[in-house]
């Protein structure tokens, strides 16, 4: 559910709402970028937010890991792009949350 609700505040372009989902201590690993912190997170949530939308599937959930799949649509342009991600939620909030490999959209 965390996870469903991530999407649909970011689509929203709701930024507080993606942050009320994020634990203080969480850790958003991109590539080889790592964010640590709730307002480091936010710092580049705030550049990326209007960038694309996501439609992420495919939750498998083990224990408090959730591994899953998004599609990235640009919105200028709309191209797209997918990865499989990995998520770990504490008490209702994402903690970590880390790209793993691209795939096709």
């Amino acid at each position: 559910a965390v996870l469903q609700s991530l999407d649909a505040a970011w689509n929203a372009k709701d930024i507080d709402g993606v942050m009320a989902l994020y634990g203080e201590d969480a850790v958003e690993v991109a590539g080889p970028d790592t964010f640590e912190g709730k307002q480091a997170i936010r710092v580049v949530f705030e550049d990326q937010i209007y960038d694309y939308t996501r439609t992420c599937s495919d939750f498998q959930v083990e224990g408090n890991k959730v591994a899953y799949k998004c599609v990235i649509t640009f919105i200028r342009g709309g191209g797209k792009t997918a990865g499989f991600w990995e998520a770990t939620v504490k008490n209702g909030l994402i903690v970590l949350n880390k790209y793993i490999s691209a795939t096709t959209p």
